[in-house]
């Protein structure tokens, strides 16, 4: 207490001697407060030899201890992002240092102390080092280490990573925790019966494991959904995702809690908003192929001040973290722009669409997918990121691109399990109701996931630039499914069978042609599996299918470790109707024989 007393009489001492009697507002006045204290830290010194100490790096006081903890050592967190932001500037910095006055070490000069810091912390201990960090964030979206786990792994060869194991014994040491562990009639909760306070509790568990989840009335259907249920094309995935978990975000409009913060920039927004505009722009211009570097990243540019401008307000008084991620997201948004312009500059499919809609509303573009049955109907609309097109011979090719800032990628597996329909929807639709629009007869040509994303790769340090470029190629190459003919395939990309970059496609030594492929009688056949599929989803929400059927690949990939709704849900394999849908790896030819097998059961 003594020292934040200290502290604060020299900031308002500080105060008098530069404001003076400088009137100021109240906002102005609070934001230099607040700028001058974070420059302080308080620590107090330890009472005794035989403890455990916790400080930041670089408040490490340099002794040895025995063993040493160095907690959340992420890519984010060390080195720390640079403050930036403050009242001077770097040419203000630079000036001050030519006359003599010295200021506290800013960019490579602070970077230099915290690898100084860092160093000396990790050199401490005599008996044990521990470095741990969080594989994810609360929203289960994956964190990277920081370098020094890597360097570490370097240095010492026979280090082995090790992960927390999925059943976490330490929350066992908490009640809480170890009551949502406890199953009737084990030791865990013979254990917590003999306590009197955990009684009550436990009878009422015992109760609620008796009930069972069941399904929606028929009214209970129309109150939520309505007779006309509507529905985005992207939410298709989210109801075969699981049942449960759609009911409670779309039927009930549940909300999960969520703490009061600053949230980093929304990747895929950002991304898409550039994507969109900046290709907008340059096919007014003539396309990629009229456009030099130069121009393009001149686009880039001014879409990314109107963004901040736009979406980030007060963007320079944000704290650090968020201008630091923002400051990378900017990296990343010249390697996918650059990336997409070199693809478009190998094609004669030119985008024709961005942002293309599907709905009943005014402002749609096409009529909304209806699906409809004696008792109630389904209305489906949607947004496509982009649609590309090639002329040939009076049909018009079409392709739907989606941007993907994740590492998604088509799979037919997920497809069989109606998981991955999305774009194969909008690109279906497009060839029915696209005529309307477009003034030609479509032809569909395929659908493209387009990676919004710079990898980080792991490699050598003297790897051979063309090397290193070929690998970024490989990681952000595209996945989806296209039509099985060579002309199509050649005006996507001119070097497409013979030398393929972006496509999904190999080429042997003897030249065949493999990859993603369906023959146009496949993509029918894929167009009539997929109307299927929503009469499927349709019926499901008509008959208030509620239940918690998760699909996934593994269990460690399952989305109930993420869920919004796992504290209503409390799902167990096996318990009640609760199962984990598993999505099985299937060869392309197993995939299309059976698809050709539901067509003729169909049709029977």
């Amino acid at each position: 207490t003594a020292q934040l007393w200290e502290i604060l009489c020299g900031v308002l001492d500080q105060f008098v001697e530069i404001v003076g009697e400088e009137p100021m507002e109240l906002e102005e006045f609070t934001r230099l407060l607040r700028q001058v204290l974070t420059q302080y830290s308080v620590g107090t010194i330890p009472v005794s030899l035989d403890q455990v100490q916790v400080s930041g790096v670089a408040r490490n006081d340099r002794h040895t201890a025995k063993y040493l903890f160095l907690l959340g050592a992420n890519d984010h967190v060390l080195p720390t992002p640079g403050q930036g932001g403050g009242i001077l500037g770097e040419d203000d910095r630079a000036e001050l240092a030519r006359r003599g006055v010295e200021l506290a070490p800013t960019g490579m000069d602070q970077m230099g102390i915290e690898l100084q810091n860092l160093y000396a912390a990790l050199a401490q201990p005599t008996q044990g080092l521990t470095v741990s960090w969080p594989a994810a964030d609360v929203s289960g979206a994956e964190l990277r280490p920081a370098f020094v786990v890597d360097r570490l792994l370097s240095l010492f060869p026979a280090l082995r990573v090790e992960r927390e194991p999925a059943a976490k014994p330490y929350r066992l040491t908490a009640p809480l925790p170890a009551l949502e562990s406890a199953v009737p009639g084990g030791a865990l909760w013979r254990r917590l019966e003999a306590v009197p306070a955990f009684r009550p509790r436990l009878e009422a568990m015992a109760r609620a494991a008796h009930q069972t989840r069941g399904s929606l009335s028929p009214g209970a259907v129309r109150a939520l959904y309505g007779k006309s249920a509507g529905m985005t094309a992207s939410r298709l995935e989210r109801i075969r995702t699981c049942h449960f978990s759609y009911f409670m975000e779309y039927g009930l409009k549940a909300r999960p809690r969520t703490p009061a913060a600053f949230d980093a920039p929304q990747i895929g927004t950002f991304l898409h908003f550039l994507l969109e505009r900046v290709t907008r722009d340059v096919q007014a211009l003539g396309g990629f192929a009229q456009v030099d570097q130069d121009a393009l990243h001149a686009l880039i540019r001014k879409y990314i001040e109107e963004y901040v401008e736009k979406e980030l307000r007060n963007f320079q008084n944000r704290n650090a973290r968020f201008r630091y991620l923002f400051a990378r997201l900017r990296t990343t948004a010249y390697a996918v722009m650059d990336q997409a312009a070199e693809e478009l500059r190998r094609s004669d499919f030119v985008p024709l669409a961005f942002e293309l809609s599907f709905g009943d509303g005014p402002e749609s573009d096409i009529p909304a997918v209806v699906i409809s049955e004696p008792d109630g109907e389904l209305r489906i609309g949607g947004k496509v990121d982009r649609v590309d097109g090639w002329l040939k011979d009076g049909k018009l090719y079409l392709r739907v691109v989606d941007y993907k800032s994740g590492k998604k990628a088509f799979d037919l597996a997920a497809v069989r399990m109606g998981l991955d329909i999305q774009m194969l929807l909008y690109l279906f639709t497009l060839q029915k109701a696209g005529p309307s629009y477009f003034g030609r007869e479509i032809e569909p040509a395929g659908v493209l996931y387009l990676p919004a994303r710079d990898d980080i790769l792991s490699a050598r340090r003297n790897i051979p630039p063309e090397k290193l470029q070929a690998e970024r190629e490989k990681q952000l190459r595209r996945s989806g499914l296209l039509l099985a003919e060579p002309q199509v395939l050649q005006a996507m990309e001119h070097e497409a069978l013979t030398e393929p970059r972006y496509l999904p496609l190999r080429v042997n030594k003897s030249g065949d042609l493999s990859g993603s492929l369906a023959s146009a009688a496949q993509l029918g056949k894929l167009g009539r599996y997929v109307d299927k599929l929503l009469r499927d989803i349709a019926g499901e929400i008509r008959g208030g299918v509620i239940d918690a059927d998760p699909c996934c690949h593994t269990e460690e990939d399952s989305p109930c470790r993420y869920c919004d709704w796992a504290p209503a849900c409390h799902f167990q394999d096996g318990r009640d109707g609760d199962r984990l849908h598993y999505i099985l790896p299937v060869k392309p030819g197993e995939f299309w024989q059976e698809i050709e097998g539901i067509e003729g059961k169909e049709a029977d």
